[in-house]
């Protein structure tokens, strides 16, 4: 009978140790360790307690003892995959938590990526970033397994990182989180900004205003100089500018993403064969999905093996009507 409340005690103190009593980092660092070992420790003792409760001194039948054995066989079974899970699921949550309050903003660049198929809903990018003092960590950041063919090898990337445990970090992903943490204004780039750096002069005026809207933009001038390429390497979008109108080029396709500013501006569609094409009084907008080549390793990011794989893109071709710069 005393079996009956201690084993159930000692049960119930062991799941709430490997909840709460271990360090929030030290957890993480060795998450598979303490999930392997919360979880079989606090069956055991679940299996002592149910073996006291249905089993012991109780005047059953051989075949009555076999079947309870199965069923707290199946019983156990269930709760330490359970039991695993919560305590890894609640540990990323307290890190999280704990990011969020104390964590500090950095850009770091992506230098590899893996995605295994044993993960349903997660993959793995490590980054390597810099702290305040220049000093440089590579760290692993875990994200969402559908987000992972947004990234590649050599990607800028916003993060947030803890200053006493550098190797624990959270990609921000949005451009809402980007805002809050960075400290700058990011949005998404709109149709009007392609109209805005139409009218400035080539060069660093340009890029400061792309800057303006969400970070990371830099220029890259052609082989003879005169016309520049503005590239975010956060986003994996260009511009390019040209006498007469702007190029942009999104990462995904996506022939929605200026809906709004094309009915804001009141464009027109003129022709939906292939290629989309919208005027209004001032400018010609054409959409167009493409296929651009781009390099990526056979598996990962990092490995020496590359190939050329073809990546479905939208570009957005906006162009004076006119010569004149009338709007």
């Amino acid at each position: 009978m005393q079996n009956r409340i201690i084993y159930p005690g000692i049960a119930l103190c062991s799941a709430l140790f490997f909840i709460f009593s271990i360090n929030v980092f030290v957890f993480h660092q060795f998450s598979g360790i303490f999930t392997f070992a919360g979880a079989a420790c606090t069956t055991a003792f679940l299996a002592m307690a149910l073996n006291a409760w249905i089993i012991k001194d109780r005047e059953i039948t051989t075949a009555q003892i076999r079947q309870r054995q199965v069923l707290m066989a199946v019983i156990c079974a269930v709760f330490a995959i359970g039991y695993g899970i919560f305590i890894n699921k609640h540990n990323k949550a307290a890190v999280a938590q704990e990011l969020d309050k104390h964590g500090i903003f950095a850009i770091g660049t992506v230098v590899d990526g893996k995605s295994e198929l044993l993960s349903v809903s997660e993959a793995r990018i490590f980054v390597k970033f810099y702290d305040e003092n220049d000093k440089s960590y590579e760290a692993v950041a875990y994200i969402p397994k559908s987000n992972f063919d947004n990234f590649s090898k050599d990607q800028v990337v916003g993060l947030r990182f803890m200053p006493k445990h550098p190797e624990i970090i959270r990609l921000l992903l949005t451009d809402d989180e980007m805002t809050k943490y960075s400290g700058f204004k990011n949005r998404p780039l709109q149709l009007h900004d392609l109209m805005e750096v139409m009218k400035l002069p080539k060069g660093k005026r340009i890029q400061d205003y792309l800057n303006s809207v969400n970070l990371e933009w830099y220029m890259k001038p052609d082989e003879y100089g005169i016309n520049y390429q503005y590239i975010n390497k956060m986003k994996i979008q260009s511009i390019v500018v040209h006498q007469r109108g702007a190029q942009f080029i999104n990462n995904t396709v996506d022939q929605n993403l200026f809906k709004r500013d094309i009915a804001k501006y009141r464009f027109t569609l003129i022709s939906d064969s292939g290629a989309k094409e919208y005027q209004n009084d001032n400018f010609k907008l054409t959409i167009q999905d493409i296929d651009m080549p781009f390099s990526r390793e056979n598996s990962g990011y990092g490995n020496s093996v590359e190939k050329v794989e073809y990546k479905p893109v939208t570009v957005y071709t906006l162009t004076r009507r006119f010569s004149d710069d009338a709007e």
